[in-house]
């Protein structure tokens, strides 16, 4: 494996674990302490950070099965945030999509490296 691959795929789990670790704690500041005033809105927005921060632990473990399972929660959340939005704005799609997005690309790009 080229240095190249291996710069790729170390940082692309230094970035997944960043954003495991701040999916977690925005889960705990936010949609753990709404939940505990009554506001059950958050349950969808935490099962699918839960799903993300899961697929990364995944790809650390079994890195073909985390990564589909990374690729599908980031799509699974810029949809969630585009309904909850009414597909008025973007941003907040790509804000919570992108971080587990770009890291399950870089690991999908290294796995395809690898095979050839």
């Amino acid at each position: 494996m080229s240095k190249l691959i291996k710069f790729i795929k170390y940082t692309a789990l230094f970035i997944g674990f960043f954003i495991s670790a701040f999916f977690l704690i925005f889960l705990v500041s936010e949609c753990v302490i709404k939940m505990t005033q009554g506001l059950y809105s958050q349950i969808p927005l935490m099962i699918f950070l839960l799903l993300a921060v899961g697929g990364y632990v995944l790809a650390v473990m079994n890195k073909k099965a985390g990564i589909y399972f990374m690729l599908a929660s980031s799509f699974l959340l810029m949809v969630y945030m585009l309904i909850v939005t009414n597909f008025k704005e973007i941003r907040p799609a790509l804000i919570f999509g992108l971080p587990v997005l770009i890291p399950a690309l870089m690991l999908y790009f290294v796995a395809k490296q690898k095979r050839k």
